[in-house]
Parts: structure tokens; sequence; C-alpha cells
């Protein structure tokens, strides 16, 4: 196993794996087994094969369903935009939208907010069950006619 400590930022991974710190914040990981434990923050692109979120139901408690969802998702612009510092396009949300009907979701530092992608994506998938059994009570309607 290889570890490094940088800061707050620990690295810890299994089997063929290289680690590198290279200093300004620049640290080089080469592996397909590595655990970072740490809030991190980059101001570029993160690129990888796949992003997993920790979901497993042994960690969660206080479960409910989500009430309205397309509703909520009325108050939350879809947008496309160019990023400011490079006019790079993209597309996304706006936090402060978010954060009007889903505080939770939003994290603030002092010069930006973010938006944790994962839990509107569990609003997005209960409104569309949501509209999707609205389709099929009219369909069931149309068909009884």
């Amino acid at each position: 196993m290889s570890t490094l400590q940088v800061a707050n930022l620990h690295f810890e991974a299994t089997g063929n794996t290289r680690i590198q710190y290279y200093g300004n914040n620049i640290i080089s990981v080469s592996s397909s087994n590595v655990i970072f434990q740490t809030s991190t923050y980059t101001n570029g692109t993160i690129t990888a094969e796949s992003f997993n979120a920790l979901s497993d139901l042994t960690y969660k408690t206080n479960i409910e369903g989500i009430d309205n969802p397309v509703n909520t998702l009325y108050n939350i612009r879809g947008v496309s935009f160019n990023w400011k510092k490079d006019n790079s396009p993209s597309y996304g949300v706006i936090a402060q939208d978010v954060e009007s009907v889903l505080p939770d979701l939003v994290s603030k530092n002092p010069d930006q907010k973010t938006v944790n992608y994962n839990g509107l994506l569990a609003v997005v998938v209960e409104a569309i069950k949501e509209l999707s059994d609205k389709v099929k009570n009219i369909e069931t309607r149309l068909n009884n006619m």
C-alpha cells in the first residue's frame, strides 16, 4: 500500500500505484484503487473513467421521500453559460436557484457557492417518476373513453 500526506489531504492506494506530489498543489495518482479522504477543491477539470458517491443504505439515517419534486425543479433553471475565467462553454444550474428550494444541496465558501449534483439527481429521478405516473394516468383515461 502507498500513502501520501500533503497538508490536510491523505491518499491511500493499493496494488500497482504511483503517487507523486509536485508542489504547488499538484498531485499525480496512477492507480485503479485510490481512496481520497478529504474535502478538496480544484478550479479546473477533473477527469476519470468513473466517479462513485457513497450511497449505501447502511450509512444513512432519516430516509424520507422527496415531496413535490416537479414543483421543486420548476424553481431551478438549467442553463448554458460560459465560464468567466476562460470563456469556455458549459451547462449546469445556478447555485442560488438551487439554494432557494434545496438549501441542503448548496455549500458556501467565502468566494463561491457549490452544488451537490448527486443530491439534485435524486430530485430529478423522483420528478421523472411523478411525471411518468401522470402520463400513465392520462393514457388510461383516454383509453377508457
